[in-house]
């Protein structure tokens, strides 16, 4: 008697099992790893083509921002998110069939880690299955370097130089090495002193 109980008792828990596997859910994202202002798909995917499924989320509000689902050929969507949490219903009227349901997400800053979870799955049967969840990282869009700096990306890579002094023709003035006072000055200087000793030697006389 009591080995036909615990075999009803299996039996009862393998159909359970079966009946979950049937109707549940698998989520995945088309890419793990994005940039802040990046959007990124999650897709529900049922395990069979259905003509209705509903299934709750839940996510981080200050991470990402729910963008909304797209809508299969000939279904209807109807959301109700808000603040990192809510219900999404896809279905159809007229029998169509739908094997993926395709939320956008946009990343909102940069975290380690932040997860979609997808709970509550019903399919047109009405049985109720846990889904699953992604994992993202969200970098921040300013880690990208420079490709032509990538050691210093704060540093410029062509600094301008500093104009150089000219003359009136254009051509650079060279500076004394000593003074610093260009060569030009110096020797219009040299001429004003021998002038002014000719004119002084011409009034001795």
């Amino acid at each position: 008697m009591k080995k036909s109980i615990l075999v009803a008792i299996l039996v009862a828990v393998m159909l359970l099992v079966a009946v979950g596997s049937v109707n549940a859910a698998t989520v995945t994202a088309n890419k793990t790893t994005i940039k802040a202002g990046e959007e990124v798909k999650i897709t529900v995917t049922p395990s069979e083509a259905r003509d209705g499924v509903q299934f709750d989320i839940e996510y981080d509000a200050t991470a990402l921002s729910y963008e909304g689902t797209a809508k299969p050929t000939g279904m209807e969507v109807m959301d109700q998110v808000t603040g990192g949490t809510g219900r999404v219903m896809v279905y159809s009227m007229d029998g169509k069939t739908t094997n993926a349901v395709v939320m956008t997400f946009k990343a909102l800053k940069d975290v380690e880690a932040t997860e979609v979870k997808v709970t509550g799955f019903v399919s047109g049967a009405e049985e109720v299955a846990e889904a699953g969840k992604v994992t993202l990282k969200v970098e921040k869009a300013e880690d990208q370097k420079d490709p032509e700096n990538p050691t210093n990306p704060d540093k410029p890579t062509n600094p301008e130089k500093p104009n150089k002094p000219t003359d009136i023709n254009g051509k650079p003035i060279v500076e004394h090495p000593q003074t610093g006072a260009p060569i030009y000055a110096v020797a219009v200087a040299v001429i004003v002193i021998a002038a002014g000793a000719v004119l002084a030697i011409r009034r001795n006389k």
